[in-house]
């Protein structure tokens, strides 16, 4: 407390002196910039004079150096009616150019005087100019070189730094003596029984209050312990972590939830404080700031899980006596949320690159920059970039409604199931993949069997055409894709109706294969194994994702084996 009340009163009186001094200084440098140029613009009319009544050049001349001889920190101009420089008493004439552009000098042209300030490319200096217009055509222009206000503090700086030494010291003094004997009345009172000792009528009041809130303290705690095991019997059986702690930031309850979330014992958090639960600075200063008295919510990441951490501080008479904080497993809804912003961000690269195409390619043929042996190639190019982005779209809008199905297929009115025949929806695909195989020499060889399943035809051609679809582009030229389809049946005797039927459909190429370390996420959006390979094939990258979607929709599973350079095999498994 002693070193607070000296910090304080001797921060104050230097920052005061200091803030003076500066402002002071400040006034008196500025009074000085605006005389300095009133003073130049006087100087400039009485030259402007002379010059009108002498206009012989060779007589201006000599005049300007005559002036320029006891005037050294004034740079004059003489300036002809073309701009040129007939004098400088700074630089070479003859070396400068045109001046008419300059901003002082058209002012004068035009109103008879001209001021402007600027830096000077010819002396590398910032300078006041002032020019007028003489009788003859001519302008007269004088200059200063501005003084910034650094420049006249330091011309004070000695007498100023002497001030600020003295008052250092004096203020040191003054304020060492005043805050001890500020704090020595204060410390001398007996905190456990501060009504027996004699104090300074001025420090009754805080007596009084040390006594009202001391008995205030007691009386909470006291309170807390008798609740906490009311409180425990409470939480025990919730699912969010509750634990409470009292004034001192010690743990006097912590239910079964909270222990089970971070591994913790009873015996090990009991009495301790905070990290003792989860050593994690941010969850230590989000329970600090419940202390301060306001609620307190934050996402943390805690123990490789996400938690929403809520601090409702416990106030007793308007006295904050401890905290709750309550935790609440998040993890799902947090990775849920980091996926859709991820898929959100994903959608706008992917857009954005067709979209910059076909701007570009569109302004070169609006402009005209384009050569008309050029402008079919563009338009290939813009509607092959088209073509690219409205199968991103229809791909978006094919996940959005696997999603929606998937998430509530009590609501879905687009996912009916029928009688299917496997076979025929996959010869379906391979007629319409048939151009796409040939132009790869792609031979496509299907084992037909009559398979009839429960689905949703529509969702099943998206399912295989994206199988067949990937066997053909990551395919090698001149290889093979091998799809068969089959079922098995457990019966619970001969000849009866099948019990349970799974329907094994297998898609197996011969292509590039995909390593081992990407397998697991083929199937994630926007996803891609090779993106400078998948670009080329006009891939968005939904393939593989929709059909995980559409399988699992129909209770089904993917399993995915490959080998790099060999070829890759995809199997659904539908169980009915």
């Amino acid at each position: 407390m002693t070193k607070k009340i000296f910090y304080f009163i001797y921060a104050t009186s230097v920052s005061a002196v200091i803030l003076s001094v500066f402002v002071v200084t400040l006034f008196f440098g500025n009074a000085l910039k605006n005389q300095q140029e009133k003073n130049l613009l006087s100087e400039t009319e009485n030259v402007a004079a002379f010059l009108n009544a002498n206009e012989d050049l060779d007589s201006r001349i000599l005049f300007l150096k005559q002036i320029n001889s006891y005037r050294s920190n004034v740079r004059s101009t003489l300036i002809l009616k073309d701009g040129q420089i007939a004098y400088d008493s700074d630089a070479d004439a003859s070396s400068m150019e045109n001046h008419l552009e300059r901003p002082e000098v058209k002012d004068a042209m035009k109103y008879g005087v001209g001021v402007s300030e600027r830096f000077s490319d010819t002396l590398a200096e910032k300078k006041s100019y002032v020019a007028r217009y003489l009788a003859d055509g001519s302008i007269l222009r004088l200059s200063i070189t501005d003084k910034s206000i650094i420049y006249y503090i330091a011309n004070v700086m000695n007498p100023v730094l002497l001030l600020l030494f003295c008052v250092i010291i004096v203020s040191g003094i003054a304020a060492s003596r005043l805050a001890k004997k500020i704090t020595a009345s204060v410390l001398e009172i007996n905190l456990d029984e501060p009504d027996e000792e004699d104090v300074y009528p001025e420090l009754a009041p805080l007596v009084v209050r040390l006594i009202k809130q001391k008995k205030e303290i007691e009386e909470a705690i006291d309170s807390i312990k008798e609740r906490s095991e009311e409180l425990a019997a409470i939480t025990r059986n919730m699912n969010e972590g509750v634990v409470v702690l009292d004034e001192k930031q010690h743990i006097v309850s912590v239910n079964s939830s909270a222990m089970s979330l971070f591994g913790v014992l009873e015996k090990d958090c009991q009495g301790h404080g905070i990290l003792s639960l989860c050593r994690s600075s941010q969850l230590e200063e989000t329970v600090k700031k419940g202390f301060e008295g306001n609620f307190n919510e934050k996402v943390l990441e805690l123990n490789k899980k996400t938690f929403m951490v809520s601090v409702s501080p416990i106030k007793v008479n308007e006295k904050n006596t401890g905290v709750v904080v309550l935790f609440i497993d998040i993890s799902e809804k947090a990775h849920s949320e980091k996926m859709r912003r991820e898929f959100s961000a994903n959608v706008s690269h992917e857009l954005k690159t067709p979209l910059t195409s076909i701007s570009g390619y569109a302004e070169l043929i609006k402009n005209g920059m384009a050569e008309k042996e050029d402008i079919q190639n563009f338009g290939e190019r813009i509607y092959s970039e088209a073509n690219r982005m409205i199968n991103l779209v229809n791909d978006i809008i094919k996940l959005s409604m696997l999603d929606e199905e998937e998430s509530r297929p009590e609501e879905a009115e687009t996912f009916q199931k029928e009688e299917v025949n496997l076979s025929e929806i996959i010869k379906s695909v391979i007629k319409t993949l048939k151009e796409a195989a040939e132009k790869k020499s792609v031979h496509v060889d299907f084992e037909e069997s009559d398979v009839f399943i429960k689905g949703n035809k529509p969702v099943l051609f998206d399912v295989f055409y994206n199988l067949c679809e990937n066997g053909i582009k990551y395919n090698k030229e001149g290889g093979n894709l091998k799809i068969s389809v089959r079922d098995v049946r457990e019966s619970t005797q001969a000849g009866s109706n099948p019990k349970n039927k799974e329907v094994v459909i297998v898609f197996q190429d011969t292509g590039i294969g995909i390593p081992l370390e990407n397998q697991k996420r083929v199937f994630e959006r926007f996803y891609r194994v090779d993106k400078s390979r998948s670009k080329e094939t006009g891939g968005t990258g939904l393939g593989l994702a929709i059909v995980k979607h559409g399988v699992e929709l129909h209770g089904g599973r993917v399993l995915l084996s490959s080998v790099p350079g060999e070829g890759s095999t995809f199997k659904v498994i539908i169980t009915e």
